[in-house]
């Protein structure tokens, strides 16, 4: 039997909001923030099914390879949510009830994994077996009455087995649910309001397209979200720039800000990139420390991740400016580079196309 990851979302005060605010207006505003829902379930991810406040979604698992990608997932789609909900709040001069408890609503999500079956009801296909079922009866829960959180992503055990995501690393919060049929059921509870306020106080570093020294690109016939899998994953993105590539600085075990990438390429030269930010399905910049025979420099990189109207991806390689560590290596740089340049944009645009590739094949794509 095929096996997905299940997600729930769910907009937290959603019955209470409604039912204490004006009609009109609470229900435009709840429209706007289920449709940024919708817009962020992006495939892989598909949309099974429209639940009243909350919606019904899955990931088959082939079509991930690196756990954290999912909670990468979970992360941007709360950003979306809660950076609308502010945009909302800041554009309404509106002194109604309605428009001044925005601030009141929130996001949780809930994620289980397992097997699932197809069924045709009323001529629509649903999903079904017991691991929907408990996915659903997560939301029936008293998370929030013992442990104080408001917004947060549940994942049961089997999430995080597949996930491949040790709970204490993340500092998860444990936490247990009973349910009928089912028995006990330990949860663990990832506190979105922590993440929310972490992401806030993030800088943006990037290097943007009409400002790189030069631009690579690579059409990928696949969603936004696979390519940042493939990119961020340290086994794939070995294969995309043709070396060996392990990664260290990790926080909490997971890579992001921080962290570095260290490969050493199958040309015998090695390159150092140390995170400096982190944007999920977006972009990713790195501060890449280059060493060639006789010779290291620097580039600030971002790899960014651009959709395309019919699903698909473009990423862009940018670079930006060389810099050496004194002026002699400098000098020399400044003479190589457009050579160097024309072969960075070379690998990126020739090998690390068919390097996607090949891995999307395997994929099914």
């Amino acid at each position: 039997m095929p096996v997905a990851y299940f997600f729930l979302s769910d907009i937290t005060g959603y019955t209470a909001y409604l039912t204490a605010s004006e009609l009109e207006h609470a229900q435009e505003i709840l429209s706007s923030l289920f449709e940024i829902l919708l817009n962020n379930i992006k495939p892989p991810l598909r949309v099974a099914k429209l639940e009243g406040d909350a919606i019904f979604a899955y990931l088959p698992a082939e079509t991930i390879g690196y756990g954290q990608t999912i909670l990468d997932t979970v992360e941007n789609m709360y950003s979306g949510f809660r950076q609308a909900q502010q945009v909302m709040h800041l554009n309404t001069t509106c002194k109604c009830r309605a428009c001044n408890g925005i601030d009141n609503l929130d996001l949780k999500f809930f994620l289980h994994y397992g097997e699932y079956a197809l069924q045709r009801l009323m001529g629509q296909e649903e999903l079904a077996g017991p691991a929907v079922i408990l996915a659903h009866r997560l939301m029936k829960n008293t998370a929030s009455e013992k442990t104080g959180l408001r917004a947060y992503a549940m994942f049961t055990q089997a999430a995080l087995e597949a996930m491949q995501i040790q709970p204490e690393a993340q500092s998860l919060t444990t936490h247990r649910e009973s349910y009928e049929y089912l028995g006990e059921t330990p949860v663990f509870l990832y506190d979105l309001h922590a993440f929310w306020e972490r992401s806030r106080q993030q800088r943006r570093v990037f290097v943007a397209p009409e400002q790189a020294e030069a631009n690579a690109y690579i059409q990928v016939a696949a969603p936004p979200a696979v390519v940042w899998d493939i990119i961020t994953n340290p086994a794939t993105r070995g294969l995309v720039v043709a070396g060996e590539m392990s990664v260290s600085g990790q926080q909490n075990g997971r890579i992001g800000v921080g962290a570095t990438y260290h490969c050493a390429h199958h040309d015998g030269s090695a390159t150092d990139q140390l995170i400096l930010d982190w944007q999920p399905l977006e972009y990713i910049t790195t501060y890449d420390r280059m060493q060639i025979p006789e010779m290291e420099f620097s580039l600030l990189c971002t790899d960014w991740i651009k959709e395309n109207s019919n699903g698909s991806s473009q990423v862009i390689f940018s670079i930006g400016a060389p810099q050496a560590d004194d002026a002699q290596t400098q000098a020399q740089i400044d003479r190589m580079w457009p050579a160097l340049k024309a072969e960075l944009i070379q690998h990126v645009e020739g090998h690390a196309g068919t390097a996607y590739a090949k891995i999307l094949a395997e994929r099914g794509y």
